[in-house]
């Protein structure tokens, strides 16, 4: 049948190029420019040298992820540790890169490297943090290595500084990066004379445990309006939980009865003292062991109003435990506990007060801070002159956290001592430039200046704007920028000073 469609006649043979040529042929270039996903070393070089020379990545820089504060908390056991780890970091930056276009390689189980051409800054930051948080979460999660958490080192250099003049990376650039990206400050060693409970593990329950020894019955309520809220307020209080609850169903909540809490504490800068001398109590929940941890106010994300005060219930009662120790062994350092603000209302407050008024009073008033946090604008504003009352009962400075741009809530806060930010809760569109977030962050200490208002920030990571902001007046400042989490709060551990 091959008569039917009668077959073109075959085209002259063409002479095929020589290796020269297709070594420098624009097509073989193409190629190497799409090399792109996780690669070995020597590839990752090769494309990294080829972007270095296109016009259009002359800003990119080249970001670095490093374990070597894990690496020096676990000392000996990282030979054990390092290929289980390093195929955990290539899995979690699979997960989230570009793979036509991002390129990731790891040059140990200690350090890796990704690059994003081509891609906004913001995306470029956002995809990064995404891979350092879950490197952070899963890999680690709530684990503390002798008495204190490690941290994930995120960072970045340009091209150019990366890249040695042979063509390979500069190690000397990459280690003074990290080198200025970890910590300001690193807890002292362990020694004989240091207090036992610095080697101890930190606070953890479930709440299956937490009910059966009754530290967190969601029903242990007052159902007392006292005298501190009138009562259209404190109708107002039941609406908005009853609200709450509806919203949030305990049904659609992922809290179950295995659901791991802990608190660990971040040592916390105390400008009128010039040190470390004071610490901020941080809940980390766990709903399952293959999940991330939340970690401070995301911790709440989810949660109806039973579960909120069951958060706030095991906050209060292992910071009085803490709260007795310190008083009793003489040490003067600050805690700050922070609590939502529906755990004030009339029928639950007593949940959270009660395990602190067991506290001696001097060490309430002299140690103790408390920090309210969920506030917002479109809460009734005259709520405001009576909300923190049943706090300032028991002897403590009340403080409130605010979100970077509510700047107009200062003034119907006359009660509170300070206000603060949280750098964690930043939306995305706020996750800026150092540069601008730190005019931002002073914006907001001015404001609150005008108002005779105290200022604290919390959750630095850059230590960059670390130093910068130690030196604005802010009255506390703490976060992975200055010093990692701590399993208990011990001024033993904390006892370099900044300059």
């Amino acid at each position: 049948m091959s008569w039917l469609f009668p077959q073109p006649p075959p085209s002259p043979t063409k002479p095929l190029p020589d290796k020269a040529l297709i070594e420098s042929s624009n097509l073989v270039k193409m190629a190497r420019h799409r090399r792109r996903g996780c690669l070995d070393r020597s590839a990752f070089l090769e494309a990294v040298r080829d972007l270095a020379k296109d016009e259009r990545t002359k800003d990119m820089r080249l970001h670095i992820l490093s374990l070597a504060d894990f690496k020096e908390a676990v000392a000996g056991k990282w030979d054990r540790l390092g290929k289980l780890i390093s195929v955990a970091v290539e899995a979690i930056a699979r997960q989230h890169m570009d793979h036509h276009n991002d390129i990731f390689t790891q040059f140990d189980a200690e350090l890796s490297f990704i690059a994003i051409p081509f891609t906004p800054r913001q995306q470029v930051r956002a995809r990064v943090s995404a891979i350092a948080r879950d490197v952070a979460g899963q890999l680690f999660g709530d684990v503390i290595v002798n008495g204190r958490r490690p941290q994930v080192i995120v960072t970045s250099i340009s091209l150019a500084a990366a890249m040695a003049k042979d063509g390979t990376i500069n190690h000397r650039a990459v280690t003074a990066a990290v080198t200025q990206a970890s910590a300001l400050l690193k807890p002292a060693h362990h020694s004989a004379k240091a207090p036992a409970v610095a080697l101890s593990a930190p606070h953890r329950a479930t709440l299956t445990a937490l009910m059966q020894e009754g530290d967190t019955q969601p029903v242990s309520i007052s159902g007392d309006g006292g005298s501190f809220l009138n009562e259209p307020l404190t109708d107002w209080f039941d609406r908005q939980i009853e609200e709450r609850a509806t919203l949030t169903p305990p049904s659609s909540s992922s809290m179950t009865g295995d659901t791991k809490l802990t608190l660990l504490w971040t040592p916390t800068w105390v400008t009128a003292q010039k040190t470390m001398g004071a610490f901020q109590a941080r809940l980390v929940r766990r709903d399952t062991d293959e999940s991330a941890p939340l970690e401070g106010c995301n911790a709440y994300i989810g949660t109806n109003p039973v579960e909120t005060l069951t958060l706030d219930r095991f906050v209060a009662t292992r910071t009085a435990q803490e709260l007795k120790r310190l008083h009793l062994a003489g040490q003067h350092a600050g805690l700050t506990a922070a609590f939502h603000w529906t755990s004030l209302a009339p029928r639950w407050r007593d949940c959270i007060r009660l395990p602190i008024l067991d506290c001696p009073q001097a060490a309430r008033k002299k140690l103790l801070k408390i920090e309210i946090f969920g506030l917002s604008k479109s809460m009734p504003h005259h709520l405001f002159d009576t909300l923190f009352d049943p706090i300032e009962g028991m002897g403590c400075d009340v403080m409130a956290r605010l979100a970077l741009g509510d700047l107009d809530m200062m003034p119907l806060l006359r009660t509170v001592k300070a206000v603060g930010v949280d750098l964690a809760e930043l939306k995305e569109q706020e996750r800026v430039g150092d540069e601008e977030l730190y005019k931002r962050i002073d914006a907001f200490r001015a404001t609150a200046r005008n108002h005779k208002l105290a200022c604290y920030i919390w959750g630095v990571r850059h230590r960059p704007l670390a130093a910068r902001i130690l030196n604005s007046g802010f009255s506390l400042v703490n976060g992975p920028g200055i010093m990692c989490d701590l399993s208990h709060p011990s001024l033993a551990r904390i006892n370099e000073k900044i300059a």
